[in-house]
């Protein structure tokens, strides 16, 4: 049987080992639910120490790829924009190195993300002040760029086995629903999909629904996801990253 290693920090308040995150918090829940033997560790040495074949780590990106390593396991590229779903980002997007969009003011502004998993949060480039922080592993890193398109809101739909197991809204207004039917379009485009993973939307000011981004479920925010529902999730992809059956999945 697998153990799930969670990211925790000690809380002098309390005098115990608590979650580092409100992700950290879900996924215990969802994984003692489901029976799993839990773990915790505070630091990189103290996973080392404790992993074993066939374990998952829930914690930041920078756990995940040091368990890949302990683990042999090959880290995923990151999803963001699949190819397969370029009828429905309704916005022109494309790959460049941060030291062209720097460089090229008369592009701003432009929305920029990293596209690697160790990479900067994604922002809009509006002045040469918004490129801070963006630079501290390499000005010449690899970077995906769209045009930016205003949001009303965005949702996180989360997808389990090709299934959409649920939309939750995390940006902008709670009233602006994406439509049900390009959201089926676009999860059945996509068909490289994981087993666990995202696939955002946002509907615009003028009423389109849009992908936003697709997002890896190994490192997967919960955004208010059931707790059990969030956990079977993580054991979905973890599972098919490590090329085992997912014991979970007969069950929704």
């Amino acid at each position: 049987m697998f153990t799930v290693h969670i990211h925790t920090r000690f809380d002098k308040v309390l005098g115990l080992r608590i979650p580092a995150s409100e992700n950290g918090y879900a996924a215990l829940a969802g994984f003692q639910e489901l029976g799993c033997e839990v773990r915790f560790f505070d630091s990189l040495p103290e996973l080392q120490a404790q992993l074993g074949p066939g374990d998952m780590v829930v914690g930041y990106l920078r756990d995940a790829a040091f368990a890949f390593a302990q683990l042999g396991l090959s880290p995923p590229p990151p999803l963001d924009y699949p190819a397969e779903l370029a009828a429905f980002y309704g916005r022109r997007i494309w790959s460049t190195v941060l030291s062209q969009v720097a460089n090229q003011p008369e592009t701003w502004p432009v929305f920029v993300k990293s596209a690697t998993q160790k990479g900067f949060t994604g922002r809009v480039v509006r002045t040469a002040h918004d490129l801070q922080g963006t630079a501290f592993q390499n000005y010449d890193q690899p970077v995906s760029c769209s045009e930016v398109v205003a949001f009303e809101s965005e949702w996180r739909g989360f997808v389990r086995h090709g299934q959409l197991y649920d939309l939750r809204g995390y940006r902008g207004r709670w009233d602006l629903f994406p439509d049900p039917a390009v959201v089926r379009a676009a999860l059945a485009a996509w068909t490289t999909k994981p087993a666990g993973c995202s696939l955002d939307f946002g509907v615009t000011s003028d009423g389109r629904t849009l992908v936003v981004e697709c997002n890896d479920g190994f490192a997967l925010g919960h955004y208010g996801l059931n707790a059990l529902r969030y956990a079977k999730l993580i054991s979905a992809r973890w599972h098919e990253l490590m090329g085992q059956p997912d014991p979970y999945q007969f069950t929704y």
